[in-house]
């Protein structure tokens, strides 16, 4: 719960230093906040999250910074490492500049 919480607040401080129409963020920030509080169970933020990348995939924005390794997160909180992988994979090619903390997350996945 706690790296929840603390990826949930790196990336409303990522997002909060800027507006970048680049970048699809949807309304996730607010909904994430809203599922944390307010739920113990991940699958509602799985589904959120699900959901918004499908979409932003086929929009012509690029998936906003972090949003691939979040969902990586709730995954592996819930025991799905297969997914866990994937996604901290999608977000290490999309956001190169990620690569140091997505090795170390697709390492630990791996020597498990």
């Amino acid at each position: 719960m706690i790296l929840k919480n603390t990826f949930v607040l790196l990336m409303f401080l990522l997002v909060g230093c800027s507006t970048n129409d680049r970048y699809d963020w949807g309304n996730t920030q607010n909904e994430l906040l809203s599922l944390s509080l307010n739920s113990s169970s991940n699958e509602d933020a799985i589904t959120l999250l699900v959901n918004h990348l499908n979409k932003a995939e086929g929009s012509e924005k690029k998936v906003a910074p972090g949003l691939y390794a979040e969902l990586g997160t709730l995954y592996y909180q819930n025991g799905e490492y297969k997914n866990a992988l994937h996604y901290y994979q999608k977000e290490r090619v999309t956001w190169p500049e990620s690569a140091i903390f997505m090795d170390k997350l697709i390492s630990n996945i791996k020597d498990m």
